[in-house]
Formats: C-alpha cells, sequence, structure tokens
C-alpha cells in the first residue's frame, strides 16, 4: 500500500460560497509523506494557482481504499493571496485544468481536473474563450508547478476512488503533464 496525499486549495468570495480543490500527490519513492513534502507540495501548488488559500493540514490516505492513514500538518504554510482583478466577473465561471497521465485502470486512462473559478474578464477574449494571455500564464504556472515537485522527488497524481459502494479498488496515475482547456468552464455543482 503506497500512502498519498493532498493539499487543498481554499477559495472563498464567490456567490456559490467556499470552494475546495484537491491537488493529489505521492512521493517518488513510494514512502509515506512527511512535513518536509507536504511544505513543498504546498509551496508548488500555491505557486499554480497564486491566489488562494492553503489548508494547513494534509490528509495521507492509503491509495486503494481512500481510508485516512493520518494528518500531517504543515510547518510552512504558504501565506494567502487575494485576487487582483477589480474587473467583472461571472460566478462559478473560469478556467478548466486537465491532467493527463498515461495510467489505464479499469480499461479507461485516470484522467483529473481541477477548476481555476472565478476568472476577471481579462481572462477572456472577444470571441468568448481562454485568453492567448491566460493560457501562456497557466502553461508557464504548469510547467513551474511540475517542475517544484519533481526537484521535491514528489510525484503530482490522479487518484482514481474505489468504485461506489467498495472499500477497495483505487488506483492512482502519475501526472504527466497539465493542459488547460481553452473554452471556458463552469461549475453546476460542488462535484463538478
Amino acid at each position: 500500500m503506497v500512502n498519498i496525499a493532498h493539499i487543498d486549495v481554499l477559495s472563498a468570495g464567490d456567490i456559490g460560497g467556499a470552494g475546495i480543490s484537491r491537488v493529489w500527490f505521492q512521493r517518488s519513492d513510494a514512502s509515506s509523506p512527511v512535513v518536509s513534502d507536504c511544505n513543498a507540495a504546498a509551496a508548488a501548488v500555491r505557486a499554480l494557482w497564486g491566489a488562494y488559500t492553503i489548508s494547513p493540514t494534509v490528509e495521507l490516505l492509503a491509495h486503494d481504499t481512500g481510508e485516512i492513514q493520518g494528518l500531517v500538518t504543515l510547518s510552512s504554510v504558504p501565506s494567502p493571496v487575494t485576487g487582483g482583478s477589480s474587473s467583472n466577473y461571472a460566478a462559478g465561471t473560469g478556467f478548466r485544468l486537465n491532467w493527463k497521465t498515461q495510467s489505464i485502470h479499469n480499461r479507461r486512462f485516470i484522467r483529473g481536473c481541477n477548476f481555476f473559478t472565478p476568472v476577471g474578464s481579462g481572462g477572456w477574449s472577444t470571441s468568448g474563450q481562454v485568453a492567448s494571455g491566460a493560457q501562456s500564464g497557466m502553461a508557464s504556472a504548469i510547467a513551474t508547478y511540475l517542475a517544484a515537485m519533481a526537484s521535491a522527488s514528489l510525484d503530482p497524481i490522479v487518484w482514481h476512488r474505489p468504485p461506489k459502494g467498495t472499500f477497495s479498488g483505487g488506483a492512482v496515475g502519475l501526472v504527466l503533464t497539465g493542459i488547460l482547456s481553452p473554452t471556458p468552464a463552469s461549475l453546476r455543482s460542488r462535484r463538478s
């Protein structure tokens, strides 16, 4: 069994209420993450997101069952940043970052995504797509995040939960790259 972990990115201030995005990781050597690993992952995630709060606690879970194995408290919590756009925005609308793996589970590639919402009017082109500047900025942030994780000997992952009603069968896919969709994404529910 490998213990996996997640960094929670907390957002607030939208009419939809508070949001949580989970970014998963594991140690490259498959041992259990320790405080220094969690600090490094939190700093890398903070650089990727840039404008949110990082939760000071990290849950450790068994990758195959999802059973909580423990909690790690960050000793170096990245400082929160308030979004800087003073422009109008649409609540619950933003960017979708698609995480790609080459891992197959139940005959399908393991894939994951994170949403970045809300996004000010500067994030959109006149055709309603994600602006090219936002796409290139996110591509740079993704590359920085992946490099920081590799430098800390941490593997960004996508976790596939065990099937509903079961307590086994979870799987992990190692993230190879992240791609920002040029199409706007909207959150319809907490599980979007």
